[in-house]
């Protein structure tokens, strides 16, 4: 399934390495994409869930979700239908989104 690219939203995981959220997958449990870059400018990819959990590594490498930018990508995520447990990768679930001038 495509991802869905947003603008590059910065945060840190538990650990204190820079983290970047730059897309959602609609099919993933663990629907947030991005990347943290570790101790020597390497950057890793990496896959969390809407609470912050990574896929596949300690703890150290969960995001810090709690700033107002974070809260807002769970948001828009969670009203794209992401972080659903999703048994067909084909099943995309369908919502209508209004926007809202601002």
């Amino acid at each position: 399934m495509a991802i869905i690219l947003i603008a590059p939203v910065t945060t840190q995981t538990k650990n204190g390495y820079p983290a970047e959220v730059t897309g959602i997958d609609l099919a993933d449990p663990h629907c947030l994409r991005g990347t943290i870059n570790t101790y020597g400018a390497v950057k890793i990819a990496m896959k969390w869930t809407l609470s912050g959990l990574c896929r596949g590594t300690g703890e150290g490498c969960n995001l810090n979700i709690t700033t107002p930018e974070m809260a807002d990508v769970v948001d828009v995520a969670k009203r794209l239908g992401a972080g659903l447990k999703v048994t067909d990768s084909s099943f995309v679930p369908v919502r209508r989104i209004h926007a809202v001038a601002g």
